[in-house]
Parts: C-alpha cells; structure tokens; sequence
C-alpha cells in the first residue's frame, strides 16, 4: 500500500541530499592505471624512420611497459646508425637479428612471450616507417579490450578509413557501432571484421594494434615466419572473420612510405641521419588521412 502522507515528506528528504557527479564511464569498467602493454617494433635498416617512430611513441604514448625494437643491420654503417638512435632512447630494448632471416621466428616469441622481468598481458606491435600522430592510453585501451572481449585495438583505423593503400583501391568504411560507458574519453567504435573489406576484413596485423598475448599466443606458435611481411602474411591466412575490432573515430598513427616520397635511398637517408638530422614528426600530428600507408614529404631537422 502507498502511504500517501509520506509522500511529501520523502520527496522534502530525497531533494534535499547532495546531487551525485555524472557518470563518466560504467561503474564495471573503470580505468586501470596499472595496466600496461609491451611494445615491440620491428625495423628493417632504417634507423632514421625507427628514431621518428620512438620520439612519437615517447611523446604520445603513455602506459607502456617494456619497449622492445627487433632490429637488421646486415652492414657496419647501418648497425652504427642503431648504435645512435639506442643512445638517445636507453630504456628501449634493442636486439638485433644476428643470423637474419633465420632467428627472427625464435627471437619474436621470445620477446612476445617470454620477456622478462615483468611482462605485461598485453602487447602492441608497431613497424619501423609509423608515426604516433595523436595521444595514447594504452592502459584505457586494455581496460576496453578486456570489457569489450574483442580480438584487438586498431589505433591506425579510422572512421575516414575508406581507401587501401596496399590495394590501391576504394574500401569503404564498414557498419560499426559507438561504444558509450567504457573508460575513454574519445569516441570508440566496434565493427565486425566479416563485414569489412581490405584493412577491415585484416584482423591480424602488425601496424599499431594491442592484442592479448593469450589471443594470439597458439597462432603465433603455429606458423613459420622469417620476418614482419611473412608473419603477417601466415598470420592473416587463420584470421577470424567472426571477430570484433575496437577503434577510434581519428587514427592515432599513420605509417609514412619516406623512402619512396623523399626519393631517397636508405643509404641516402641513413647519411642524413649520421650528419645530426632527423625526421621533423611534428607536421604529422594535424595530418588527416583516409588509409594507412600515406606518401607525403618531410623535413629534415637537426637532432
């Protein structure tokens, strides 16, 4: 029975108590700041490109754990253009690919899986020629994987993905969903990799994506690969196109074809970099682009 008489008073009571903060994020999901991913980058004789890549990632990325650079440099000049970029980043771990192609295979899983001493759950991998264009939490982006359940986070997609550089060719941006109550501040989507095509129907990749270690532990362990390209080539062979992907509505890295742009060699490019310059990433940051893989040129600076 309602107690009529109560009503006022009730009401008087419930009013009268502080009003409660908006909720920013679901009560389930709050941020985790001790979550943190490793990051492995795998370069190919561009010590230059690898320098760009790590001042962005040290400048925009926060909630990393240990930063491993897998490394070739089958000539003395190029290994001495590593020894200078190791010198300016000293708590990035370098290894270096000694009997390449061959040790790249054991040397991945070992960094992957089995680094120490205190290896996270989680790792992002990233190539040599990328560039972090906008801010990172890596720590809110586990939180949203773990809550989501999906396969992985793709920081190079976009909601302004709609051309394939690979493929030279139109995509499309799939149908996908806002995500509302994760622990971001940025707008978050999800897609189904079964209704994409190209970048979005290629769920296992190397350019900027935080996996689980668990997800891809069997898959990795399974193929036989001799470098990026072969691994993400047999990787993308056992995809699973029932998956889920989380992005953003702005790609937060971009990969950079300088090489070809600059119509420069890396023997060209490496001579710069050992003359005290470097790639200017800052005209980076305010660049919008519509695929992954951009040709564009840059400015040189001094170190």
């Amino acid at each position: 029975n309602v107690n009529f008489k109560l009503q006022p008073q009730c009401g008087h009571e419930v009013q009268s108590n502080p009003v409660y903060n908006s909720l920013t994020r679901l009560p389930m999901c709050p941020v985790n700041q001790q979550a943190k991913a490793d990051l492995l980058v795998f370069s190919d004789h561009r010590p230059m490109q690898l320098f760009a890549l790590l001042e962005s990632v040290e400048k925009k990325i926060r909630g990393l754990n240990q930063t491993t650079v897998l490394y070739r440099a089958d000539e003395l000049k190029f290994k001495n253009g590593y020894s200078l970029v190791k010198e300016r980043f000293p708590s990035v771990h370098f290894v270096e690919q000694k009997n390449g192609p061959e040790d790249f295979r054991d040397l991945t899983l070992q960094i992957v899986f089995e680094s120490s001493p205190a290896p996270s759950e989680y790792i992002l991998f990233a190539v040599d020629d990328m560039i972090v264009k906008h801010p990172i939490d890596i720590s809110s982006c586990i939180d949203n994987l773990k809550a989501s359940k999906a396969h992985g986070f793709y920081l190079c997609h976009s909601e302004q993905l709609d051309t394939c550089s690979r493929l030279s060719r139109h995509q499309g941006v799939p149908l996908h969903s806002p995500l509302t109550g994760f622990s971001t501040t940025a707008p978050l989507f999800a897609w189904q990799f079964s209704a994409g095509t190209d970048d979005w129907a290629h769920p296992n990749s190397l350019e900027m994506v935080l996996y689980c270690k668990e997800v891809i532990r069997d898959d990795f362990h399974k193929i036989d690969f001799t470098s990026a390209e072969t691994l993400e080539n047999k990787w993308h062979q056992r995809a699973n196109k029932k998956g889920v992907g989380l992005f953003y509505r702005e790609a937060k890295s971009v990969n950079i074809l300088t090489n070809q742009v600059a119509s420069l060699t890396a023997d060209e490019l490496l001579q710069k970099f050992e003359e005290g310059l470097k790639i200017d990433i800052q005209p980076f940051a305010e660049l919008e682009n519509r695929s992954h893989h951009i040709t564009a040129d840059f400015t040189f600076i001094s170190r």
